[in-house]
């Protein structure tokens, strides 16, 4: 993984010794299992984005109640939104990994803003302490890997956002097959 504070450092790893041979693998050898074919290309110049079926979406009104609580806009300064994260723990939220890292640099992310509604900040805001997304995802930037975790700072109240408005959690899907989905996130179109 690799890892940018909200200062705008990159964090190094240190190089560490070599250790005993174990049955575990190291952290540094992994990697993820593809979740979309080699072949998927999403070049968002020459995409087009359809409904399929009818479009049954409508704009979340009740963004100060669980779960809608618990997904946050992205703040990159003076208001300027454009990305979605889901509070996932404590102090963490799971988003994009073009969110924080595309075309070779790292953004500068002011601020989560969970249950944004139209201006409305009910829970108030969080800093961002660091930002960690996959190598892999910074040196070529495919698809597969683009995913990425924000930590936040706590607020002057010494809370952190999952103490305020809960937290999604992470799990493993259980469907056999696809199913009807609820996808929740900003920007809005509706």
């Amino acid at each position: 993984y690799v890892r940018m504070s909200s200062q705008g450092y990159e964090y190094v790893k240190p190089k560490r010794k070599k250790k005993k041979k174990r049955n575990l693998r190291a952290a540094s050898n992994f990697t993820a299992p593809p979740l979309l074919p080699a072949s998927y290309k999403n070049d968002d110049d020459d995409r087009s984005l359809v409904i399929l079926g009818e479009d049954t979406r409508s704009r979340v009104t009740t963004t100060n109640r669980y779960p809608y609580s618990t997904i946050m806009e992205l703040d990159y300064g003076g208001g300027q939104g454009g990305c979605t994260a889901t509070v996932v723990s404590r102090k963490a939220a799971l988003t994009a990994g073009h969110c924080v890292f595309e075309g070779g640099q790292f953004f500068n992310i002011a601020r989560g803003v969970p249950g944004r509604d139209d201006g409305s900040e009910p829970f108030g805001s969080w800093a961002v302490d660091y930002m960690t997304t996959f190598e892999t995802w910074k040196a070529d930037e495919p698809r597969n890997y683009d995913v990425a975790v924000i930590v936040f700072q706590a607020n002057a109240d010494g809370k952190y956002p999952g103490d305020v408005v809960g937290a999604m959690g992470m799990g493993r899907p259980t469907l056999n097959k696809l199913e009807p989905t609820t996808v929740t996130g900003y920007p809005v179109d509706k």
